[in-house]
Order: C-alpha cells, then sequence, then structure tokens
C-alpha cells in the first residue's frame, strides 16, 4: 500500500497492490512504482477453509 496523500491512512486516493490466490509456498511480489516521498504498508494473510485466519496490517512505514 502507498499512502498517496500522506496522511498515514488507508483511503481513497491511496494505492494497494493485491496478490491473491491459492499458493502452496509462495505467493510472490507486488511492486509499485512512483514511491518517493511517500510512506508504504503491507500487509498478509493466511486463510484456510478449515482453521482460524490469520492476517497482519504493518503501521505506514518506510516514510520519505
Amino acid at each position: 500500500m502507498v499512502d498517496r496523500n500522506n496522511n498515514k491512512k488507508l483511503d481513497g486516493p491511496d494505492s494497494i497492490e493485491n496478490n491473491s490466490g491459492a499458493f502452496t509456498t509462495y505467493a510472490g511480489a507486488s511492486y509499485f512504482t512512483n514511491t518517493n516521498g511517500h510512506c508504504v504498508a503491507w500487509s498478509g494473510g493466511v486463510w484456510a477453509a478449515d482453521s482460524d485466519s490469520a492476517g497482519s496490517f504493518d503501521k505506514w512505514v518506510h516514510c520519505g
């Protein structure tokens, strides 16, 4: 995620890139361009049909 309006909130003008699917070992990478001067964050999760899910959202980091 890229904080395009620099308010450290996930809202309207921010950019989100998804890499979703059914992966067994490695989901691959997501890439952004034109991030200079903006904060970025990442999130990830693991969901299984027969168990609880887990996920995370990191704080806005790498600002500048």
